[in-house]
């Protein structure tokens, strides 16, 4: 059972998904609670009032183990559009319909395997020796192997449309559906602070990365923190960033006037942005030291 406290809803109708924003406090679900390690995902706006959201359903292969989760907590700061929440959930079908696939080939690959390798055989045979024409042994393979690959396809589809997939892709769409976004105080300092380092001098900003310091405080929020810094993260190219990083470590024995000119041509080769990099090494340090 669901026990509100907040106010405003945003809902759809029909067939298609509920994404709720509640201001302040939110649902608390009387079966959740033994589980203590919820899923979080935040709502950032940026200087420009685009919209960012940080979750950790990337990786397909571990959609359904994140979703299957008992809770899953949506965060803002400056209240959502309808239309970036609307966005979002649409993002995450898509993801939920590449995870059903997935699913379907790995569960589905043997069976439809062994009927495509018989459809291949059993044609193949049957133009070699059924039907008498000169037709040569290339052709014969090359149209056996395209009724294989149809055959594989057109079971796929179906494959799809089983009852288990049907099962799997509502049981998904329904934890999207149940994702509620609340407002959070801690959200918003964070919000405010990508925001203020949008504003800020390029100088200033490699300063800043070089030896992150700001007044965030992430105490009493550890797990949301924790997890930030996990999906951005995620965001940055691996390669880049963790150059970008070690870059970034040698940068501070550096004098401020080479620092600034070599991490600035760093930056704009690599094409990073700069201000959200700066917010993820922020966080980064101050989950290490807990303040």
């Amino acid at each position: 059972m669901l026990v509100r406290s907040g106010s405003i809803v945003k809902r759809s109708t029909g067939t298609e998904s509920v994404l709720d924003v509640r201001r302040g406090g939110g649902y608390v679900n009387k079966d959740m609670t033994k589980r203590n390690d919820p899923v979080h995902i935040f709502h950032l706006y940026r200087k420009d009032g685009t919209a960012v959201f940080l979750h950790p359903f990337r990786k397909v292969d571990k959609l359904y183990n994140l979703l299957d989760r008992t809770e899953i907590r949506g965060h803002y700061g400056n209240e959502p559009r309808v239309e970036s929440l609307t966005l979002f959930r649409n993002e995450l079908y898509r993801l939920v319909e590449q995870e059903v696939k997935g699913w379907v080939s790995d569960a589905r690959f043997i069976p439809r395997f062994l009927i495509s390798s018989g459809v291949f055989l059993v044609s193949f045979l049957f133009l070699s020796f059924v039907i008498l024409t000169p037709v040569p042994v290339l052709d014969e393979l090359a149209i056996s192997l395209g009724l294989a690959i149809l055959t594989y396809i057109m079971l796929g589809r179906k494959d799809m449309q089983s009852e288990g997939a049907l099962k799997r892709r509502i049981a998904l769409r329904t934890k999207v559906d149940s994702i509620v976004f609340t407002e959070n105080e801690f959200v918003k300092r964070v919000e405010d602070l990508l925001i203020s380092r949008e504003g800020e001098k390029p100088e200033r900003l490699v300063d800043e990365l070089v030896n992150p310091d700001s007044d965030l405080l992430v105490a009493e929020h550890e797990s949301e923190a924790a997890q930030m810094v996990a999906y951005l993260e995620d965001m940055f190219n691996a390669g880049s960033f963790r150059q970008t990083e070690k870059r970034l470590k040698r940068m501070q024995r550096e004098d401020t006037e080479y620092r600034h000119h070599v991490m600035r041509k760093w930056l704009e080769t690599h094409k990073i942005d700069v201000p959200l990099l700066s917010l993820y090494m922020d966080l980064k340090r101050k989950t290490r030291t807990g303040v």
